[in-house]
């Protein structure tokens, strides 16, 4: 049986208790592009380098975006793939990219820098977007939340967007800042972002003595209760009354990674 768990307070993430002020997320630079169409055929994310802004520019085409990080300059662009512009450093081809049918387009490319145990803008509430996005990691880790699944992404490493409307968290789970680039592919009629829910799927009973009960005990004896309260905040938030036994899941599969 289904049932929706209505995610209504902002899981408000943060580094743990130093003495200072905690750092909020920092965002050098967000493009903005709005097209009437976009290329056919599979869509995929294209991050170059140039030598200059101007060679960036001038081969920038319909789709493309310029900006300036980690000492280079960036040309982001969207097409098919190995069809990147000429005269730039190809880094990374990211798709296909799950668009939507839109009678336009909001092309959003994002450079942020988060600390780690925060979500994008310093706290996030679950939320969808009516498009797609992607991910590039510079630095840091990710993880991205979504029903039923939880990917993490590493420096150097790219993740494929989710569907639209897909309901999602997406955290600083790395021990430095997450630097990342962000492209959003969305419609541009439909607001940027809304307040989602995650669709959980309640236990079916096994006999009379009904469901086993679930574990929330990991194999090194550490449970949920034993972590900071940003990271209580954020499972009880997305996953309610499963939190315990989903952050179980994830710290016991964490350990099998590290060979423990």
């Amino acid at each position: 049986m289904l049932r929706y768990v209505v995610l209504a307070a902002i899981v408000l993430l943060a580094l743990p208790t130093t003495g200072r002020a905690q750092t909020p997320t920092v965002t050098p630079f967000m493009l903005n592009r709005t097209v009437d169409h976009l290329p056919d055929g599979p869509l995929y994310w294209r991050l170059q380098t140039f030598p200059t802004r101007t060679e960036a520019e001038e081969v920038a085409g319909p789709t493309g975006q310029v900006g300036e990080a980690e000492g280079a300059v960036w040309l982001f662009t969207l097409g098919a793939k190995g069809g990147a512009p000429a005269g730039g450093m190809l880094i990374d081809e990211i798709g296909p990219l799950a668009v939507p049918p839109a009678d336009a387009y909001l092309l959003r490319n994002s450079y942020t820098t988060t600390p780690p145990g925060m979500a994008g803008g310093g706290g996030s509430v679950v939320h969808s977007h009516p498009g797609t996005e992607a991910f590039y990691l510079l630095a840091g880790e990710q993880t991205v939340f979504t029903p039923g699944q939880v990917v993490r992404t590493g420096a150097g490493q790219s993740q494929v967007g989710v569907p639209p409307e897909t309901p999602v968290v997406v955290l600083s789970t790395g021990t430095e800042p997450r630097r990342a680039f962000t492209l959003f592919v969305v419609d541009a009629s439909k607001p940027f972002s809304s307040p989602a829910v995650f669709l959980e799927t309640a236990a079916t009973p096994a006999g009379p003595a009904g469901p086993p009960a679930p574990v929330t005990t990991a194999r090194d004896g550490l449970t949920l209760t034993t972590q900071s309260a940003a990271t209580q905040a954020l499972f009880r938030a997305v996953w309610g009354q499963q939190a315990a036994a989903r952050w179980t899941q994830e710290h016991d599969a964490e350990l099998a990674r590290q060979g423990r």
